[in-house]
């Protein structure tokens, strides 16, 4: 049964106007929000909110081919070889890792060159024990011919720090490879590490390797090549991309879903709470659902910005 309007004349027109009035979601002031709303959940999601949650878990894969110290086993991990360069740099990576505010990370470390060995025993979040792992590993006389040095198999290395990196379920997971090699990538490995939502960050030295610039491109990741002076760079570049540019844009993105679904509210708390239940007047109710949006607008940004300079 249609209600029957009330007695009162104001009332009357009152009561006529909002039966009028047109539904919630035809309005501007309802269809931007919701509409900005859809497009940040979007961006939010394509940038990586799960993977980029939470800690890292990160395995670092050197090229220990004989092109990296001149083919001469004496001169592996020697000054100005780039063996040494690039050791030198996960050096300093880790002591990234160490200094960060966020210090449950876990790193391991692998060689490779037509075979791959592990550099460090196991996942681990004590930086100094994976340093001292990792260089007592490296002083090893053996370690050259462990990996076959005539040769570079990057999709074993691939495989072989995707199964790795499986076993840090909860973790993002990051796989940091330098290697001086004109390498094939097979696409089955590119399909893997998307499936395990691994990212692949690689720099290639001396050359710029199409095969390896889209592999990474493939897993949203980073990529670089030049020559080896470059490499401490990449690797505190690849430091800021894991730790800071993916939480940043989390921070960005979910400011944008929380701002957009407080003005998505606006109309309805206007209509449906202010007016309708608490018989408040459509100025009066307009300026408190206006208001209550500005309030919660400007703490969401203010909390935001905090977080991004918590970030740098």
């Amino acid at each position: 049964m249609k209600p029957r309007p009330p007695a009162d004349a104001s009332m009357v027109r009152s009561y006529h106007f909002r039966s009028r009035r047109r539904p919630v979601w035809s309005h501007r002031i309802f269809i931007f929000p919701l509409a900005s709303l859809v497009l940040c959940l979007c961006a939010l999601a394509m940038s990586g909110w799960l993977r980029w949650g939470g800690s890292s878990a990160v395995v670092v894969a050197v090229d220990l081919s004989g092109s990296t110290y001149n083919a001469e086993p004496e001169q592996f991990n020697q000054p100005g070889t780039l063996s040494y360069q690039a050791i030198a740099a996960v050096d300093r990576y880790l002591d990234r890792f160490a200094e960060s505010a966020e210090n449950d990370n876990t790193v391991r470390a692998m060689g490779f060159a037509a075979e791959v060995v592990p550099l460090t025993d196991e996942f681990s979040s004590n930086i100094d024990e994976v340093r001292s792992q990792l260089h007592r590993r490296l002083a090893e006389e053996s370690l050259p011919a462990e990996v076959l040095p005539n040769s570079t198999n990057l999709n074993l290395a691939l495989k072989w720090g995707i199964e790795r990196l499986k076993e840090e379920p909860n973790r993002r997971r990051e796989l940091v490879i330098v290697t001086d090699g004109e390498v094939e990538i097979a696409d089955y490995f590119i399909d893997r590490a998307r499936e395990e939502n691994v990212t692949l960050h690689a720099m290639s030295v001396g050359r710029d390797v199409r095969a390896l610039r889209e592999a990474v491109g493939e897993t949203g990741g980073m990529y670089r090549f030049g020559e080896g002076d470059r490499i401490d760079a990449f690797f505190q570049e690849s430091f800021f991309f894991s730790q800071l540019y993916g939480p940043l844009w989390a921070i960005v993105w979910g400011a944008g879903v929380l701002i957009s679904f407080v003005w998505l509210l606006t109309l309805p708390l206007d209509r449906w709470l202010f007016q309708n239940r608490f018989r408040w007047s459509m100025n009066r109710a307009g300026r408190v659902a206006v208001s209550h949006s500005c309030f919660w607008t400007m703490l969401i940004f203010t909390v935001a910005i905090k977080l991004v300079l918590n970030v740098f």
